[in-house]
């Protein structure tokens, strides 16, 4: 991952995963998605999101307003 750049959210649920980052977006945090879940096996593995370090607050207001944790 690039400097700058700061872990916000990471989960197994895809349906959770793709939800925030949809609002991120919607609220202008660029967002970035790493998926390390395994492509047979889906319950293994996490998906992990990263915003510009001038977004990490925001985004996690955004998480905290989702009550996703």
């Amino acid at each position: 991952m690039e400097k700058d750049w700061e872990k916000v959210f990471t989960s197994m649920n895809i349906q959770e995963t793709y939800l925030l980052i949809s609002m991120l977006e919607e609220n202008n945090v660029k967002v970035v998605e790493l998926n390390h879940q395994d492509t047979s096996y889906p319950v293994f593995g996490e998906r992990k999101l990263y915003v510009h370090v001038d977004d990490v607050m925001k985004a996690l207001k955004i998480i905290k307003t989702l009550h996703i944790e």
